[in-house]
């Protein structure tokens, strides 16, 4: 078994700020041969490093330090906000179905648990929790329909970068190139429920979208490197709480639960399904979901 360091750095308004580290692996490819020709071939594109948003949930920590692999550690953390784009820009924008995004939020905010012995049900208003009796809350108490609330600005963001390049009305196309995912010029948009499970899926699109080859050995180190187990084992299970992350990777403590598609439906209580979808209904279509 691999040794993992955890070191205190610094303390954010908000955040304990860690180092943490995994005997003898590192996060980059000891070959540089691997990604010299993806940096030299985009940079005489003369575009910017590629940049990464993000619906809060949705994947974009992922997103981000597997670009940062591939780049050879060029990539800025990723951003949860609309900032308008400069010209030269190439923006990856992950998303999800909301739902899922919003009860992630809420687990992150309330909950605060990573496994099934620790979760907490409840339904849309917060007055109905069911919540383990050995599990205590130092948090206040925030409600599903907060989170979904809060969620929706980050929403209305994704939106934004949309509407940006003339497609605001289309949302997620399935007929579009290859049917699989949505590119607007400098943007594309990734969708979670495509790539979570797949990252030749993700690698096979970064090729295209940024015009780049990716080989074989740095794919199978990119899966090696960013696989579900490892990042839970090495940055989230390491620490304790969401209140705290990694300073190289922006992974917190408890990152992860199970990260599957359609988790909404089981923490919000059945009786409030409606509720949910109601509430992103317009958002969800747009974007391909089903209600």
């Amino acid at each position: 078994m691999s040794k993992i360091s955890v070191e205190k750095v610094e303390k954010s308004a908000h955040n304990q700020i860690y180092d943490i580290k995994e005997k003898g692996k590192s996060n980059f490819v000891e070959d540089k041969s691997l990604v010299n020709d993806i940096i030299n071939e985009y940079e005489k594109t003369g575009k910017n490093w590629p940049k990464v948003f993000g619906v809060p949930r949705s994947g974009s920590t992922l997103v981000r330090n597997m670009l940062n692999t591939i780049f050879d550690g060029r990539i800025k953390v990723q951003h949860h906000g609309f900032k308008p784009p400069e010209e030269k820009d190439m923006i990856v924008a992950s998303y999800r179905d909301f739902r899922d995004c919003a009860i992630s939020k809420w687990r992150m905010n309330f909950g605060g648990f990573d496994k099934d012995k620790d979760k907490i049900l409840s339904d849309w208003s917060g007055d109905d929790m069911q919540i383990p009796a050995h599990i205590k809350h130092e948090r206040g108490k925030i409600s599903i329909e907060v989170s979904s609330t809060a969620l929706s600005n980050r929403v209305n963001s994704l939106n934004k970068y949309d509407a940006l390049y003339g497609n605001a009305k289309k949302g997620y196309q399935p007929d579009s190139w290859e049917g699989t995912y949505k590119v607007n010029n400098n943007i594309y948009f990734a969708r979670y429920e495509n790539f979570y499970n797949d990252f030749d899926f993700l690698m096979n699109h970064f090729e295209e979208f940024f015009n780049i080859v990716i080989k074989k050995d740095l794919r199978e180190f990119v899966q090696e490197t960013w696989n579900k187990d490892r990042i839970k084992k090495v940055y989230s299970d390491s620490l304790g709480a969401f209140e705290g992350y990694d300073k190289d990777t922006e992974i917190h403590g408890q990152h992860i639960y199970k990260g599957k598609v359609g988790t909404w439906k089981d923490i919000l209580l059945e009786k409030d399904h409606h509720l949910m979808t109601s509430h992103f209904e317009n958002d969800l279509k747009n974007w391909g979901y089903e209600l």
